[in-house]
C-alpha cells in the first residue's frame, strides 16, 4: 500500500512537471516558439464557384495560391474544391483558371480571384467566383 501511494505521487509530480512544460513551452519570449509555429497548421478549403450559377462549382480548374515567394499550385477536384495547410500565419493571393473551351483551336478561359487568411488550427473556407 505504502508503495502504491509512492507509485501515484510520483506520476502526479511528473504529469503536473510535463503540463507545465508544455503550457509554458509555446511562449513568445521563450526560443521554442518558432517550433510551436511550425507546428502548428493553418488549414484552408478552396471552392471554385461559377458567378453566374454560384451553386455550379468548377471542376479540375487550375489554382495557383501564392504570398511573397511562397508559390503553391494545384487542381480543385471533382467537387470544387482544393484543400490544403500551411504551417505559418498568412494572407494569401488565390488565383483560379480554367480552359472551357470545347475544342483545341478555341480559348474560353475562366478566371477568378481573392484573398484568404489564415487562421490557427481553424480551417478557413473560402469561395472563389470564377467568369
Amino acid at each position: 500500500m505504502k508503495n502504491n501511494l509512492r507509485i501515484n505521487k510520483f506520476f502526479i509530480v511528473v504529469a503536473f512537471t510535463f503540463s507545465i512544460l508544455l503550457i509554458t513551452s509555446c511562449g513568445k519570449d521563450n526560443e521554442a516558439y518558432t517550433k510551436c509555429l511550425i507546428n502548428t497548421e493553418y488549414p484552408f478549403v478552396l471552392t471554385a464557384k461559377y458567378q453566374l450559377d454560384t451553386n455550379v462549382t468548377v471542376p479540375y480548374a487550375d489554382v495557383i495560391v501564392s504570398v511573397g515567394d511562397v508559390l503553391i499550385q494545384g487542381k480543385t477536384d471533382v467537387s470544387g474544391q482544393f484543400e490544403y495547410a500551411y504551417n505559418l500565419p498568412a494572407i494569401f493571393k488565390v488565383y483560379i483558371t480554367k480552359d472551357t473551351s470545347a475544342s483545341p483551336l478555341d480559348t474560353i478561359i475562366v478566371e477568378g480571384n481573392t484573398v484568404v487568411t489564415l487562421k490557427k488550427d481553424t480551417k478557413v473556407y473560402k469561395s472563389v467566383f470564377v467568369r
